[in-house]
């Protein structure tokens, strides 16, 4: 099975038992979702959509028409693994190929569609390299009790103590040695949730590739600056674990240095040209729109001469155009015009 896919910030789109949004604290609709809540923004453009338009430009329509195929998909669970995975009709976690089977579409629309999502300027979706896997009857009708079956077994079986216990586990608390090494602000209560290093070590064997702790200061930062969506401390294993995902599969590129000199923009002898009529007392006071308007006007009145005025902008240095000498073009064109008739 290749590549896997997962809903970023699965949360907000889940729905209670009441059939209303779902909240940190609300007991999740025990059955497959009817509906998936997605907010209406109606004919407002928000930032992230903006985004959306701006990386799959010409393929926007087909992309967004997978991404409402994989909500459905994403919401036709039982509550116990509704966790934004793509998965197909046996629970398995569903790939490419998959996924244009479940929903009736071209394998190249699918996979073009899930690049764009999974861009770093989108951040729709999540990819997952190697996911979890629930080996399920292929029977379609007890498919749903099956899955919930699997749940109970593992309950009971970490109940019975046949699996052995991590230094973070609830009914256990954390070892003496095991030390805090970052604390992120929760919704609800508790209100705030722990990182040990046993933890933090295992995240970072996972995580191979990336700064774990980099990550976390990151990640703590983003929930103090975004409130309204912070985590409960139950899944903030989860969200730091998509958030990782998401550090590995898009990588961010360092900061490139500010450009010097020698890399500044070529400019045109128009700007050029407006440069030197700043410069001329008849053009004080002009906006920098006004003085390209007068440029253009120049260019256009000159273009068929022998000739286009000349521009020597002023220099540096004691060269020709030295500031103690600024060259008079807004005397302007005429001289230019007097030095092409004495040519003639």
């Amino acid at each position: 099975m290749g590549d896997c896919y997962q809903i970023a910030d699965w949360d907000d789109y889940e729905v209670n038992d009441k059939g209303r949004a779902w909240r940190p604290g609300d007991t999740k609709r025990a059955g497959p979702l009817e509906y998936v809540r997605v907010t209406v923004y109606g004919r407002g453009w928000p930032q992230g959509y903006r985004d959306f338009l701006a990386v799959a430009k010409v393929y926007a329509p087909a992309a967004l028409g997978v991404w409402t195929k994989l909500l459905e998909l994403a919401g036709d669970q039982p509550a116990e693994f509704r966790d934004g995975i793509i998965r197909d009709r046996h629970g398995e976690p569903a790939d490419a190929d998959t996924i244009a089977d479940l929903v009736g579409f071209r394998r190249a629309d699918v996979l073009r569609a899930l690049r764009i999502l999974a861009q770093p300027r989108v951040g729709w979706v999540i990819k997952l390299e190697s996911p979890g896997s629930r080996k399920l009857p292929e029977t379609p009708g007890t498919v749903r009790d099956a899955l919930i079956k699997a749940d109970q077994d593992k309950a009971d079986q970490d109940k019975g103590g046949s699996c052995p216990e991590t230094p973070t586990d609830r009914r256990s608390g954390p070892k003496d040695n095991d030390s805090v090494v970052f604390t992120f602000p929760c919704d609800g209560t508790p209100d705030t949730w722990e990182l040990r290093q046993s933890k933090g070590r295992e995240w970072q064997r996972t995580y191979k590739t990336i700064d774990v702790a980099a990550e976390c200061r990151k990640a703590r930062q983003w929930l103090l600056d975004n409130p309204s969506r912070r985590k409960t401390a139950r899944g903030m294993t989860r969200f730091l674990g998509s958030w990782f995902s998401r550090a590995v599969n898009n990588p961010r590129k360092p900061a490139r240095p500010a450009p010097n000199a020698k890399d500044a923009p070529h400019r045109s002898d128009l700007d050029l040209y407006a440069d030197a009529l700043a410069e001329q007392p008849e053009h004080a006071g002009k906006s920098r729109a006004e003085l390209l308007a007068v440029a253009k006007e120049d260019r256009a009145r000159f273009r068929n001469s022998k000739k286009p005025p000349h521009v020597v902008p002023r220099a540096a240095n004691g060269a020709a155009g030295d500031s103690s000498t600024p060259t008079r073009v807004g005397e302007g064109v005429g001289a230019a015009v007097a030095a092409m008739e004495e040519e003639t």
